[in-house]
């Protein structure tokens, strides 16, 4: 009995793959080439392209390194007018050994942005911004300065710079 279920299976799986395939050798392709112009709400593909990278292409990418050694802020940029610069990542290394320092600011304008805390490890640091949400407005300046004269550390923005409507 069960030998001739398994049968009945088969041959059912069978017929209906043999149907599967004879549908696909039925299905054809059409002309590749359009048969006119696009309508009215149609896009060409150049149109579609220049929409997709159009964000892409207006980024100027930024990367600089400062040192920092104490006294007055060191202005890492100043945004031009027109434009928006988005912090991508920075890079913060200790170059004074523990304990004689006693961390740093990130600022904008007079702004805290990161309070740089005192980690008693000389080495690199590393701040990432995946979600873009750090953006400078025209005419803004992001500044680094120590706490103490005494602090050095050199650090590394990256970023781009967009145009802004």
């Amino acid at each position: 009995m069960e030998t001739k279920k398994a049968k009945t299976t088969m041959v059912a799986g069978l017929v209906a793959l043999a149907g599967l395939l004879w549908l696909l050798t039925m299905a054809t392709a059409g002309d590749l080439e359009p048969s006119g112009p696009p309508g009215p709400t149609m896009n060409t593909l150049d149109q579609i392209y220049n929409a997709a990278t159009s964000g892409v292409s207006e980024r100027e990418g930024y990367c600089t390194t400062v040192l920092e050694d104490g006294g007055s802020p060191t202005n890492i940029l100043t945004v031009p007018a027109g434009k928006r610069f988005v912090l991508l990542r920075i890079y913060v290394q200790d170059l004074v050994e523990p304990p004689n320092h006693d961390g740093w600011k990130l600022e904008v304008d007079s702004r805290v942005l990161i309070d740089g805390a005192i980690v008693n490890i000389k080495g690199e640091k590393q701040f990432d911004f995946p979600d873009r949400c750090v953006a400078l407005e025209a005419d803004e300046t992001l500044k680094l300065r120590t706490k103490n004269d005494a602090y050095e550390i050199l650090m590394t923005v990256i970023g781009y710079y967009y145009n802004t409507p």
